[in-house]
């Protein structure tokens, strides 16, 4: 017997074949949707195109962007793009904050793009999406308030071993001018009965220029030890007297190292410009708008970690130390 393969859309009144059986769409022996014969030929194929590739993953996240600044997130699929390209459609749960392209094209055969998202204002952080037909990844992305001022960037308080000739404090210089840090010193909470700082000698010298970080104290460096490089340049290399405090885990309490500008021998009469408190719960130290409540981050999880700034006032705990770069504030 012939076979034949016949595709019917049913509108209005039904469709048929020719011969004996015309005009009965439902004619024994046919598949109603595609109108196949199915006598010895097998059942009737699903004729709809076959799925493209998903989308397996969208990163990094979270993203941290300057406000008023871009960066990149890149959409991976679990399959090349097929002819034609894969169209990934991008959204954002706050366009008000972050935004992107409404829809980003995978070239045919390749597994990835990027797309580019633009921080409009500081907040977040926001869900971005990549999506395809079922399927779909978000990444989270915090737009970052510029830190237009001085300040303490980055903390190593607790090296791996001894702390003597390994502790450092990283600054950022976050205007648009030259400073020149003649004139001014660090601070630290070191007794843990009292929340006065006490002057952390030898003040700093040196000059930090607009947008730069630069790192004091040492005047030792070992990857293993404080992440620094073996012969890293410190902008002023110097003991730290004394040491800066330390602080655990278990410890429910807190202490801090500050950024003053003055006169070292009047600690009370000097400005405080800036200071990152860390620990558990407050002790009434001390911050730089005057207030004793406050509490920046937590203690490092083991010696070699620091405390990394990553915004106006939000801090984190860094696994590998960095300093001497300042990429979460300049990104």
């Amino acid at each position: 017997m012939r076979r034949a393969l016949v595709i019917c859309a049913l509108v209005g009144a039904g469709c048929g074949r020719a011969g004996s059986d015309a005009g009965h769409s439902d004619a024994p022996g046919w598949n109603q949707d595609f109108a196949a014969p199915l006598d010895g030929g097998g059942p009737a194929r699903d004729l709809a195109a076959p799925a493209g590739p998903s989308v397996a993953s969208f990163g990094p996240s979270p993203l941290r962007v300057l406000a008023g600044r871009s960066a990149t997130l890149t959409v991976t699929l679990d399959g090349p793009a097929p002819g034609g390209g894969t169209s990934v459609v991008i959204a954002s749960a706050d366009p008000s904050v972050v935004v992107a392209d409404a829809t980003l094209e995978v070239p045919a055969g390749a597994t990835a793009a990027d797309v580019v998202v633009n921080a409009l204002a500081p907040g977040g952080p926001v869900a971005v999406s990549a999506s395809t037909e079922g399927s779909a990844q978000s990444a989270q992305v915090l737009s970052i308030a510029p830190v237009a001022r001085l300040v303490v960037s980055e903390v190593l308080y607790d090296a791996q071993g001894s702390d003597d000739g390994f502790e450092w404090v990283e600054l950022w210089n976050g205007g648009h001018a030259s400073i020149d840090l003649s004139g001014y010193f660090l601070g630290a909470a070191v007794s843990s009965s009292s929340p006065a700082y006490t002057a952390v000698s030898p003040a700093l010298v040196g000059t930090l220029q607009p947008g730069d970080c630069e790192v004091v104290g040492g005047p030792l460096a070992d990857p293993a030890a404080n992440g620094l490089p073996v012969g890293f340049a410190y902008l002023d290399p110097v003991q730290f007297n004394p040491s800066l405090p330390n602080g655990t885990s278990v410890m429910k309490s807190s202490t801090a190292v500050a950024l003053f500008e003055g006169d070292p021998g009047d600690v009370a009469g000097a400005t405080m410009v800036d200071a990152v408190i860390y620990g558990v719960a407050s002790r009434g130290l001390q911050d730089e708008t005057g207030g004793t409540t406050r509490v920046d981050v937590g203690w490092v999880g083991s010696p070699g970690q620091s405390l990394e700034r990553i915004g106006p006032s939000l801090w984190r705990v860094q696994a590998t130390p960095t300093g001497g770069s300042c990429d979460p504030l300049h990104l």
